[in-house]
């Protein structure tokens, strides 16, 4: 007798997406009211998060081509980009293809139990789209976003604005529709069921959060879609990711940053926001190291994973690399294992360079340990490799932290005038 094949579908065709999709910097614009009038603290930790999520946009850039943002009517989140990297460096990842945009104009609302009027058997879920200038048109969205620019003069902003512009991606008007259409029929054959919706219930007798629930679903659906046309991969933002793209079947997962993250830390180093926090990296640098080949490299090498969102998969594989042999002994893989460190929660922004700095310098990170031996050795190796940008970062981090060697005259001439002035005193 013949064995069937195994026809499973893989979790992943390996390939390189053209970019990663993140909504934090979003998210963050549509929690600045909350914050308006706010005790000082709350306002610290705004700042905190505000921080905190261009480190992560960073780290997409790493491990991206490029990276696609969630914008909701007026562009803001330009603002941000530019206080993180300046206007140049935002033209250049704009020239670059390295930013784009999502302009979101598609969602899905749904009836509340509290609408006026009587709602009693209507079907909650009702497809939207906005027609106003700032949420369906590219340079309305963009001009109108870089009003809150600051002090920046406008003909500084104006190449910047036509690039962004060029870059900007509208959903379209069906997207939507076709989202409600298709959460309608799963949830009538009853393939909602683990998202806790009994198709014996009609739709019109849900409560208020179940209604919240479907329409949310409807438009993670919708998310996807789009996402799915345009080749676009999802980055997990530490302050939004909650339930984007719940449909596996949709898109692929969310763990390609969580896997880099934890490939660094089988190399002893910390991610990409612990590295940029300590003063290694500037955002400026960013802009570059993301076209380095060892980064390229490191890019084909994860997108070729069987399951490239797999963090301790990804590891071991990272592992491997290491000891040039597949790794099979799970007990080894764990004695490699550090501590994620994290500063989120931090009270005050000024406290992250101190926090970054204690996390760098200690002995569990040990970059300096095994950089000689790596330096020149992986170049010798044809195959896609991660490590090469590992070295990099050990690199950045050895010329980062090395102290000024002064010229042995310059030392004797200091202690000789430190030795006068205390014979003076």
């Amino acid at each position: 007798m013949t064995k069937k094949t195994n026809k499973t579908k893989p979790l992943w065709t390996p390939r390189v997406p053209r970019a990663l999709y993140s909504t934090g910097h979003q998210d963050l614009e549509t929690r600045r009211g909350e914050y308006l009038n706010a005790p000082e603290e709350k306002i610290r930790e705004f700042k905190v998060d505000i921080i905190m999520e261009a480190l992560r946009f960073a780290e997409g850039l790493i491990v991206a081509p490029s990276v696609c943002t969630h914008v909701w009517g007026e562009n803001y989140v330009l603002c941000h980009l530019i206080t993180c990297f300046g206007v140049k460096g935002v033209e250049q990842l704009l020239e670059e293809g390295a930013l784009e945009f999502l302009l979101w104009a598609s969602p899905v609302n749904y009836i509340s139990l509290t609408s006026p009027g009587d709602v009693k058997g209507l079907d909650p879920l009702t497809p939207g789209h906005h027609t106003s200038p700032a949420h369906c048109d590219p340079q309305a969205s963009v001009e109108l976003g870089l009003k809150g620019a600051g002090k920046v003069p406008w003909p500084q902003l104006e190449r910047l604005a036509k690039l962004a512009i060029e870059k900007t991606h509208v959903s379209a008007k069906n997207v939507s529709q076709d989202a409600v259409q298709a959460v309608r029929k799963a949830y009538d054959r009853g393939a909602l069921r683990r998202y806790g919706f009994d198709p014996s219930v009609p739709r019109y007798d849900l409560s208020e959060d179940q209604r919240g629930k479907l329409s949310g679903l409807a438009e993670d659906i919708a998310k996807g879609m789009v996402l799915h046309s345009l080749d676009v991969d999802v980055h997990e933002s530490e302050l939004t990711w909650k339930q984007l793209l719940r449909m596996r079947d949709i898109v692929g997962s969310h763990g390609a940053v969580k896997a880099v993250e934890a490939g660094l830390r089988v190399e002893n180093l910390p991610n990409i926001p612990a590295v940029m926090l300590a003063g290694v990296l500037q955002p400026k640098d960013i802009v570059d190291i993301r076209n380095h080949q060892s980064t390229q490299e490191l890019r084909k090498w994860l997108w070729e994973q069987p399951d490239p969102h797999n963090a301790e998969a990804v590891a071991k594989a990272w592992l491997a690399t290491i000891t040039d042999k597949p790794l099979k002994d799970k007990t080894w893989f764990k004695t490699v294992r550090v501590a994620v460190a994290t500063v989120v929660g931090l009270a005050a922004p000024a406290a992250l360079g101190a926090a970054a700095e204690g996390i760098i310098s200690g002995g569990a990170l040990g970059y300096a340990l095994g950089a000689a031996d790596t330096f020149g050795v992986e170049k010798l190796l044809t195959k896609p490799s991660p490590r090469r940008f590992a070295d990099l970062l050990r690199q950045k981090m050895a010329e980062h932290k090395a102290p000024a060697q002064l010229p042995q005259g310059n030392r004797k001439q200091r202690r000789a005038k430190k030795s006068k002035q205390r014979k003076s005193t």
